[in-house]
């Protein structure tokens, strides 16, 4: 499942960067496990030694093409377009629930999150990003973990966790309701 609303449905993106926050950047040592993959990485993609399954050095120049290449195979192994098609039709379903006045109007706004919130309308600019903030090596790090056993049950599991997480916070939410509406009131009345 995606997380309920379209804020979440963008942390799902965090997915891209777990890695890095659990260890496993370019200055870090290797995965506990060696990537394995039913698909294999694209040659020259990055140096892999027999010794170490954990890619440390590219076997080619960076360049701002190869660098977004690799950017874009990060993107596939994560299934990106698949996940970000369903956190749209999520938010837009969860939309229309809250305000069904919107339900005549359902067919524009799925075409309008087409065309910009869609794979095509963000790929690039979310590429840019990424090379942004990662070197290619370090993507190509992230894709090789991504490749793992446990990456891959990471970008199953991190949307399951963030519609859980988000559960348990609504439920906090609607369990002290009260005092937030006194805490409202309370702001309104004061000089």
């Amino acid at each position: 499942m995606i997380p309920r609303s379209f804020p979440r449905a963008a942390l799902a993106l965090a997915l891209l960067a777990l890695p890095s926050a659990t260890g496993c950047a370019a200055a870090s040592p290797p995965p506990p496990t060696a990537p394995s993959s039913t698909a294999p990485a694209p040659a020259g993609a990055a140096q892999v030694s027999a010794a170490s399954p954990w890619p440390q050095e590219l076997d080619h120049p960076s360049t701002p093409e190869t660098h977004r290449r690799a950017v874009y195979e990060l993107f596939d192994v994560i299934h990106l377009k698949s996940t970000l098609e369903q956190a749209l039709d999520t938010s837009l379903r969860t939309q229309i629930e809250a305000n069904p006045k919107l339900r005549p109007l359902e067919s524009v706004m799925r075409r309008f999150m087409a065309k910009y919130l869609s794979i095509d309308g963000i790929r690039d600019p979310l590429a840019s990003l990424y090379m942004d903030r990662f070197s290619e090596l370090e993507i190509v790090q992230l894709t090789a973990f991504y490749r793992t056993p446990l990456g891959k049950r990471t970008i199953d599991e991190v949307p399951k966790l963030l519609e859980e997480g988000g559960r348990i916070g609504k439920a906090k939410v609607q369990e002290h309701m009260d005092e937030l509406k006194d805490m409202i009131r309370q702001q309104l009345q004061a000089p």
